[in-house]
């Protein structure tokens, strides 16, 4: 017979790890933000990298988000670095093509 109470004990792990996952993106995802906001206010080019660095910690937590992947793609941008940015761009684009940020970074990379 097939027990069933594994079955619950594994969906409420599965529950546990998902909503760890969330919450170490939401984490990763604001102490970047965080960064760039430093890095507006002090031009200081280790804020960009350590904000990269988190939105890349953000992504390896939740791949389906498209916002790490957007602010990616703009420090890449200030970096010099438009091939690079452009990927990013389209990973974002390949998550969610109608989403507003995907337009506005756009706007500013093709300009």
């Amino acid at each position: 017979m097939f027990d069933l109470s594994a079955l619950a004990s594994a969906k409420n792990k599965a529950k546990v790890n998902q909503s760890r996952k969330e919450e170490d993106f939401n984490d990763e995802f604001n102490q970047g933000l965080d960064f760039l906001k430093k890095f507006a206010e002090s031009k200081n080019e280790k804020d960009l990298k350590m904000a990269a660095n988190k939105f890349f910690e953000a992504i390896k937590c939740k791949r389906s988000r498209i916002e790490p992947y957007i602010y990616l793609s703009y420090i890449f941008y200030l970096f010099d670095k438009n091939d690079y940015a452009k990927e990013y761009l389209n990973i974002a684009k390949s998550i969610d093509s109608t989403s507003p940020m995907i337009q506005s970074i756009q706007a500013i990379i093709y300009a």
